[in-house]
C-alpha cells in the first residue's frame, strides 16, 4: 500500500503519549479545503492573536487544528473559549511529548485537501489562506510557499521586515521540481510559510521528528518536503508574521545544545536510507552549516566553544568519508567553513573569547555598524583583505543579498578600524555609517548615538570633527569602483550616551560621551589583559586560514 509506512508512524505516534480529551472533531468534515495546525505550549500572551488572525481568514473553508501539549498555563482555556464559539477550531489536548509529536498528531488528524502550519506566538495576514490555495489548486502543486515579515512589539509600536524567499527572485512564480533543482535549498529554511497537499505529506511519509523538546524538529519536516517536491511553487507575496521577541520562544533556549546535531543525524540517515545520500550532500552541508551558525548564536557563551569543536569535526569526518559538498554555499561562507574547519581554535578566539563577558552590554554603548555593499548585479561582492582588530563581527547576512549584490555588515566596539576591501566587480560600492539596532522591552527602536570622528575612505578624507549617527539616520558615503578595484577604509568614532529608556519618552534627554577605556575598566572586562592583543593579532593575521586562497572543494563521490 502507498500509504501503509504513513499509517504505521500514524499509530505510533497516536501510542506514544494519553490524550486527554478530543473537542469539536464530531463535527462536519465535509469540503474542509485547509487543515490548519497550531501547536501549543504555553502561549497564554499570544494565542489570542493567532486565532484571531486565523479565525479571520478570507477562505472560510477551514479546519483549525489546536493541539496543546500539556499546556501548565491558562492556553487550554483560551482554546476552549474559542472552540465554544467557532466549531471550526478543533482541540487535541494531549500530554506534553515535544514539538514533532504535537505537529504529526495535528496533521494526522488532518481532513482537508492542504495543511498548513501556523506557530501559536505568530499571526497570518487575512488573504494568506485564500490565495495560497488558489495558486496550489490551479498548478496541482505539491505545495507552495510565500515570503513573510519578522516583527517586534505590538500595535502602533510594531517594527516589521520583509524577508524574502530567494533574495535573486530567480524562482519565483514558476513551477520547478525541488527535488532536482538543489539551489532551493538555499531558500530561507521554515514550514510556516507554505500550504501542502496532505497526500503528498502522507504518501511520502514526511512528519516530523519525536525527539523531545522543541528544537529543529521542523528541518527534517522541510528537507523531506523538498527532498519529495515534484511541483512546487514559490510566490514573492508575504502574509506570514513570525515573531522575534517572545522570551519563552525555543529558539532562545541556550540549554539544548546537540538538538540540531541530533536532527541532522536523523536527516543523513533519511538520505542514507534512500540510497542517494552523495547526490544530496551539497543541499545537507549548505543546511548544516548555516544551522550551526544559528546554534551558536543562540546557546550559551559556556557551551559555544565544546559545540564548535564538535561540529568542526563532523565537518572533518564528512571529508574523510568523501561526503562533503559545500557548492551551494556562496565563496565567503566556504571561506569561514573553511576556517573553522582547518583552524578552529583561532575562529573561536577571534569570534567569541573576547566577548564572553557583558559583550551584550558593552556594545550597547560603544558598538558601531557599518554597512557596506557594492551595487551592481548578483555576482556584486566585497571580500575583506585586512583586518586589524579583533573585537569586530563581520558577516554577510541573508536580508543584504539580493539580485544587485552582496552586501557586508560590520560591527564593532574598537573605536576605530583599518580595513581593506577587494570589489569583486565593477559598480556603486556605498557605505552607511550607523550605530546597532537596540530596542527596548516593547519593541521601540532606541537611537544610541555614535560620533564618528575620522573617516577616511582610500586617501580621501570624508570626515574629519564629528558626524553623529545612529541606526535610523546612518551617514552615507558611495563610490564608483572597478573589477578586482581595493579600497581601503580607516574609520574612528566615540559612543555618545544617552540617558533615555524609550524613544517615546517626553523626558529630557543628557548627552555625554562614554571613556571607553574606563567604561571597560567598570564592568571588569579583563580579557584585554589576558589574551595579550598584540601578539594574538600578529598570530592571527599570520595565519593561513585567515587569508582567503580558494573556495572549499567537494569531497563527495
Amino acid at each position: 500500500m502507498v500509504y501503509e509506512e504513513f499509517e504505521t508512524e500514524k499509530q505510533k505516534t497516536h501510542d506514544k503519549v494519553k490524550i486527554r480529551q478530543l473537542i469539536n472533531f464530531d463535527k462536519n468534515n465535509e469540503d474542509i479545503k485547509v487543515s490548519v495546525v497550531i501547536p501549543i505550549f504555553n502561549v497564554e500572551t499570544y494565542l489570542p492573536q493567532c486565532l484571531d488572525s486565523v479565525i479571520s481568514q478570507s477562505l472560510k473553508e477551514i479546519e483549525i487544528i489546536c493541539v496543546n501539549d500539556g499546556s501548565t498555563d491558562n492556553s487550554l482555556n483560551i482554546l476552549l473559549d474559542y472552540a465554544a464559539r467557532d466549531d471550526r477550531v478543533k482541540i487535541i489536548d494531549k500530554d506534553n511529548a515535544g514539538y514533532g509529536h504535537t505537529m504529526n498528531i495535528g496533521m494526522d488528524m488532518a481532513s482537508g485537501e492542504y495543511i498548513v502550519i501556523v506557530e501559536s506566538d505568530d499571526w497570518i495576514l487575512q488573504d494568506m489562506f485564500k490565495t495560497l490555495y488558489k495558486t496550489a489548486t490551479e498548478n496541482k502543486l505539491d505545495f507552495v510557499k510565500s515570503d513573510f515579515y519578522r516583527f517586534f512589539g505590538e500595535g502602533q509600536n510594531i517594527i516589521k521586515k520583509l524577508f524574502k524567499l530567494d533574495p535573486n527572485e530567480e524562482l519565483y512564480d514558476k513551477i520547478i521540481s525541488t527535488s532536482k533543482s538543489h539551489d532551493a535549498y538555499t531558500m530561507q529554511m521554515n514550514t510556516w510559510t507554505g500550504l501542502y497537499n496532505t497526500n503528498f505529506l502522507r504518501k511520502n511519509c514526511i512528519r516530523h521528528s519525536e525527539t523531545p523538546g522543541a528544537s529543529y524538529q521542523d528541518n527534517g519536516f522541510w528537507f523531506k518536503t523538498f527532498y519529495y517536491g515534484q511541483r512546487v511553487m514559490f510566490i514573492p507575496e508575504a502574509f506570514y508574521m513570525y515573531r522575534r521577541d517572545n522570551p519563552n520562544s525555543s529558539v532562545k533556549n541556550k540549554e539544548k545544545v546537540y538538538a540540531m546535531d541530533t536532527e541532522y543525524e536523523l536527516i543523513y540517515k533519511f538520505l542514507e536510507d534512500k540510497g542517494n545520500s552523495s547526490e544530496f550532500m551539497d543541499a545537507f552541508t549548505y543546511a548544516k552549516y548555516h544551522n550551526f551558525h544559528f546554534t551558536m548564536d543562540r546557546i550559551d557563551i559556556q557551551f559555544k566553544k565544546e559545540f564548535l569543536e564538535n561540529t568542526a569535526n563532523n565537518f572533518r569526518e564528512m571529508i574523510q568519508n568523501n561526503e562533503f559538498d559545500p557548492s551551494l554555499l556562496a565563496e565567503n561562507d566556504q571561506y569561514i567553513l573553511n576556517w573553522i574547519i582547518n583552524d578552529t581554535e583561532n575562529y573561536y578566539k577571534y569570534n567569541y573569547t573576547i566577548n564572553e563577558e557583558n559583550y551584550d552590554y558593552l556594545s550597547k554603548y560603544v558598538e558601531c555598524r557599518i554597512d557596506i555593499k557594492n551595487y551592481g548585479t548578483i555576482g556584486n561582492d566585497v571580500l575583506l583583505l585586512k583586518n586589524n582588530e579583533i573585537l569586530t563581527k563581520i558577516t554577510q547576512p541573508g536580508w543584504f543579498n539580493d539580485k544587485k549584490g552582496r552586501g557586508t555588515v560590520i560591527q564593532s566596539i574598537t573605536g576605530s578600524l583599518d580595513l581593506t576591501f577587494k570589489c569583486i566587480k565593477q559598480g556603486i560600492l556605498e557605505f552607511n555609517f550607523r550605530s546597532i539596532d537596540y530596542r527596548d522591552n516593547l519593541g521601540n527602536t532606541m537611537p544610541l548615538l555614535i560620533d564618528y570622528t575620522e573617516i577616511i575612505i582610500d586617501d580621501e578624507t570624508i570626515i574629519s570633527g564629528s558626524m553623529v549617527a545612529w541606526h535610523d539616520s546612518p551617514y552615507t558615503y558611495s563610490k564608483k569602483v572597478e573589477d578586482g578595484q581595493k579600497v581601503h577604509l580607516h574609520v574612528t568614532w566615540k559612543p555618545i550616551n544617552r540617558d533615555s529608556n524609550s524613544l517615546y519618552d517626553n523626558k529630557q534627554i543628557s548627552l555625554g560621551t562614554v571613556d571607553v577605556i574606563n567604561l571597560i575598566n567598570e564592568i571588569n572586562y579583563l580579557q584585554y589583559e589576558n589574551l595579550k592583543l598584540k601578539k594574538f593579532k600578529k598570530d592571527l593575521l599570520n595565519s593561513k586560514s585567515w587569508k582567503l586562497t580558494e573556495p572549499l572543494r567537494s569531497t563527495k563521490n
